[in-house]
């Protein structure tokens, strides 16, 4: 029962802390070349800065409003960005709070229900024991 309690606490607190970053994210690689098509950041936001801080990592936005470099790769019709002479391909996309462990919570729940069908068994058998033992 404490392994069901703590795989429910689990499970739900997985599921907040998901929903936390979920929304939209930005992320950027380095580009080695110059791209034919780009262009140029003068004014970056914190989101982009961080994004080309931290190569590959995913820098979560409450939303893609909250950025101006979405809209400049709408404007611009491409994610190759020039930013103090280099190169950098943003990429842009949403994230899903329960994509990542949507099992976690079923389990939790058909962990409970057995439990619970595992106590009602169990009640019955030592009812019917103790009334055996009681007739002899």
């Amino acid at each position: 029962m404490v392994v069901m309690l703590a795989l429910t606490i689990v499970a739900f607190d997985d599921i907040f802390v998901s929903s936390q970053s979920s929304g939209s994210a930005i992320s950027a690689a380095k580009l080695e070349e110059k791209p034919k098509i780009y262009f140029v950041v003068d004014e970056p936001d914190s989101y982009f800065l961080k994004a080309i801080t931290n190569e590959g990592e995913h820098v979560f936005l409450g939303l893609f409003g909250d950025t101006t470099i979405d809209e400049l790769i709408t404007l611009h019709n491409t994610s190759n960005v020039s930013y103090l002479g280099e190169f950098f391909v943003v990429y842009r996309f949403s994230i899903d709070a329960f994509c990542f462990e949507p099992y976690l919570l079923q389990v939790a729940i058909v962990g409970w229900v057995l439990l619970i069908i595992y106590g009602l068994i169990s009640k019955k058998s030592f009812k019917a024991s103790r009334n055996r033992l009681s007739v002899r």
